[in-house]
């Protein structure tokens, strides 16, 4: 039987952190099968692990926030979609992307800020850059750009950047053979994280100021899908022809409060991308690294024949004979001007 004081020291020394646990031991079967019979110690520990994390410069934060609030649902029922939700990923190894989405499942928007050299950015403590995801409800997202210019009162423009940190609470549920010389079965390990804290630091050549937050569970719903054929390139939006598309106007209007790097309030260098029919997304491209998903309201033939050019009657003169009546109406005057001379 092995000595229980020095495999929780082995496991608690593999965490590198403060860890809670607590050791019992249990029985397991695997299956149907008595001779797969073990005992195992089960091992409950808590402990606090680090995830997403991401510097942006000065005010970028607070753009990319107020860029993606419009998007965000504001029915509170659906905090899976009231949210505004991170995503930092590593396509590249040394390469990092992060990737700030909003939904209220009509419209869709994305924004993937430049994350800064961490050589370029001020203040004494660089904490890196680190994969994962999370997510802030629509609340706390609202109630953060009230907070960040008090957090930056006083910091130069150029000079300051907005750290984004996530720690997680979590309980993991860890069973170890008592059977020093077992080799059969052991069941999985079982994780649940408890909560997430979302630590935004504001820092500058002269100090910092600390905001946190309570983060939601990120849920199954994969933006990357959504965006997927325009951005995977598995398929062309550009393609084909439209015969009639039409949009909700308070949804198009959320454009109009798009900021995109780089640019002030006010200036919208805009460009749609249009489906191949009238019931596909269209890809809005606002700058360089924004983009909203729109789904369009279905054309009705009544709408279509409504706005539809009318077609000349075949009795109607042409343009052509027109302009030959205009101009023998002008010859005309001259020539009474001329005769009247």
């Amino acid at each position: 039987m092995r000595d229980i004081t020095e495999i929780m020291d082995a496991f608690v020394s593999s965490y590198g952190g403060p860890v809670e646990y607590h050791v019992s031991e249990t029985r397991r079967t695997h299956g149907d099968f008595s001779n797969d019979d073990a005992y195992f110690y089960k091992v409950s520990a808590t402990y606090v692990r680090t995830g997403a994390r991401f510097t942006l410069h000065g005010g970028e934060l607070l753009r990319v926030l107020k860029n993606a609030i419009p998007f965000a649902s504001t029915d509170e029922t659906l905090p899976g979609i009231s949210s505004v939700a991170f995503e930092v990923s590593e396509p590249v190894p040394g390469r990092h992307e992060l990737k700030v989405h909003a939904t209220d499942r009509y419209v869709m928007s994305r924004e993937t800020p430049t994350l800064p050299s961490q050589d370029d950015l001020p203040g004494p403590v660089k904490i890196g850059v680190a994969p994962g995801k999370f997510m802030i409800s629509l609340d706390d997202a609202k109630n953060l750009t009230k907070a960040l210019p008090k957090m930056t009162r006083g910091m130069l423009a150029g000079f300051y950047s907005t750290s984004v940190e996530v720690r997680e609470e979590v309980r993991e549920v860890t069973y170890i053979p008592v059977d020093p010389n077992h080799t059969g079965w052991v069941p999985a390990s079982e994780e649940e994280v408890r909560h997430t804290d979302v630590k935004i630091t504001a820092m500058s050549d002269g100090g910092q100021q600390n905001f946190t937050l309570r983060g939601l569970d990120m849920p199954a719903l994969k933006f990357d899908k959504f965006f997927g054929r325009e951005w995977a390139g598995e398929g062309n939006f550009a393609s084909g022809t439209v015969d009639g598309i039409a949009f909700n106007p308070k949804y198009l209007a959320l454009l109009a409060k798009v900021v995109p790097a780089g640019y002030k309030a006010g200036v919208l260098p805009s460009e749609f991308v249009f489906g191949t029919s009238n019931v596909k997304p269209v890809i809005a491209h606002v700058g360089t690294e924004f983009k909203a998903l729109f789904m369009p309201i279905r054309v009705t033939d009544a709408a279509v024949e409504r706005y539809r050019e009318p077609v000349a009657d075949e009795n109607e003169p042409t343009t052509a004979q027109v302009q030959a009546v205009l101009e023998r109406m002008e010859n005309r005057q001259q020539s009474d001007h001329d005769l009247a001379a």
